[in-house]
């Protein structure tokens, strides 16, 4: 039997960045797929859920994440790109299964919390199958949208991570296709994490790529990190044949921007973490260079050591950054695109969901799209009175502002709780996890 759920009177963001906002709108669901958009929706539903003066916008999409180390958040809050090498990734080695199933579900559950609807989980912790089917069960059991981008282990760490590295993905991979793919659950979708030229050896990122097409996967690769980029990776996929649109290039702040050409011309997507990458020192984010060449980046939070989880504070930085960029080369005489709050609420949302391949799934609130959608109460001392409603989103807006959550129509977070997940639980996992990790990393002599 269908159920019907009508979100009435709420400021609608429904396609950002185009300017098509309702402001006094409805959004009519039925068996989690949007079925009607826009004012005075008079048909009859199962529930109503009034929101008059609060801010309708579709659910946020983080493109790159590591979610298996969210219970070592802010264990790096002043670190580099080789700290964390060092530091981050060196401690994978004493992650059970159970330990990466905690973390998964601690970083699922934050992210829904903060009106992100769908992440994709860079899931370089596949020391075992059990590790990977671990971090598996944290997605499912969240009930968030997520692709699942099965890559190496990290144990030991030099064996596969760093440009001598010749292994080879995973033949692991080929069972999860197998063990996940036919699943029932149209939440999760799966892709690789490949390593890339700036992390294995030539040989071995190009038969990884090769790899992943065999399997049908899209493929995320990291991508122009800071001095690694050196590697001219764009180049040396293009000299082999290898680029094309089933790719997301992350960070890629010292990418040529021969490649960045050679990315927007075979339809590739790019996914921007502004807060790590000027944190850990990835370089710029080259949101201007991104410009010159015609790519639209999507964010994401990457790694919670260094950085905040949510996506409101990536959409800021991003806001800040790309507009600083743009101001400096304007006073130079230059060209530039001063990018609007609008744009950066569609980095976060459509092209999100183009870097998945979920676009034709998520990412707007249209009618035939499953119904991923935010709510938010942006009154209040800290965010009204909300003269601009996508000015109070982008400047001021927090998880604390987020009332309501839906995945594919399901209340995953209703009246500021989420509603599947027992939260002191979670948390208490999490610190049992990191009480293990810092006494096994103090047996080692690495200390806590």
């Amino acid at each position: 039997m269908s159920r019907r759920v009508l979100i009435r009177g709420g400021y609608i963001i429904p396609t950002a960045p185009a300017d098509n906002d309702i402001p006094d709108g409805d959004i009519l669901i039925e068996d989690g797929v949007i079925v009607a958009v826009g004012p005075s929706i008079t048909e009859e539903a199962d529930e109503v859920i009034d929101a008059t003066g609060r801010v309708v916008i579709p659910g946020l999409i983080d493109t790159h994440r590591h979610l298996w180390e969210t219970v070592l958040r802010n264990s790096l809050p002043d670190g580099d790109l080789m700290d964390y090498f060092q530091s981050t990734l060196t401690r994978g080695q004493f992650f059970r299964p159970d330990d990466v199933y905690n973390s998964n579900l601690l970083g699922a559950a934050g992210a829904l919390n903060a009106g992100i609807t769908t992440v994709l989980d860079w899931s370089h912790i596949s020391n075992t199958p059990d590790h990977s089917d671990a971090a598996v069960a944290a997605l499912k059991a969240a009930k968030i949208r997520s692709v699942y981008a099965h890559s190496v282990g990290v144990s030991p760490l030099q064996d596969w991570l760093g440009v001598d590295s010749e292994n080879r993905h995973p033949d692991d991979i080929r069972r999860i296709v197998e063990q996940y793919r036919t699943t029932d659950d149209n939440l999760l979708t799966l892709a690789a994490g490949v390593r890339g030229p700036e992390f294995s050896s030539y040989d071995a990122a190009w038969d990884d790529i090769r790899l992943a097409r065999e399997l049908g996967l899209r493929i995320t690769m990291h991508t122009g990190c800071s001095a690694l980029g050196a590697r001219n990776t764009v180049e040396s996929l293009n000299e082999q044949g290898l680029l094309g649109s089933d790719i997301t290039y992350i960070h890629t702040n010292t990418s040529s921007d021969g490649a960045l050409k050679l990315i927007a011309d075979t339809g590739g997507t790019i996914s921007s973490s502004p807060a790590v990458e000027s944190v850990m020192g990835h370089g710029a984010p080259p949101f201007a260079r991104f410009d010159a060449v015609g790519l639209s980046p999507s964010l994401s939070v990457d790694a919670e050591v260094g950085v905040a989880g949510d996506l409101f504070g990536q959409m800021r930085s991003a806001y800040e950054q790309s507009r600083a960029a743009s101001h400096t080369i304007l006073r130079d005489g230059g060209q530039a695109t001063l990018h609007t709050t609008r744009d950066v609420l569609g980095w976060a949302t459509i092209e999100g969901a183009r870097a998945l391949g979920l676009d034709h799934v998520t990412g707007s609130l249209e009618v035939g799209k499953q119904a991923d959608i935010v709510i938010l109460d942006l009154g209040g001392l800290e965010s009204g009175p909300v003269n601009s409603p996508i000015g109070a989103l982008i400047l001021n807006a927090t998880a604390a502002h987020v009332t309501d959550v839906f995945v594919a129509g399901h209340g995953v977070k209703r009246d500021r709780t989420l509603m599947d997940i027992d939260t002191a639980s979670v948390v208490q996992a999490a610190e049992n996890t990191v009480h293990h990790l810092n006494s096994s990393a103090s047996a080692a002599g690495l200390g806590a």
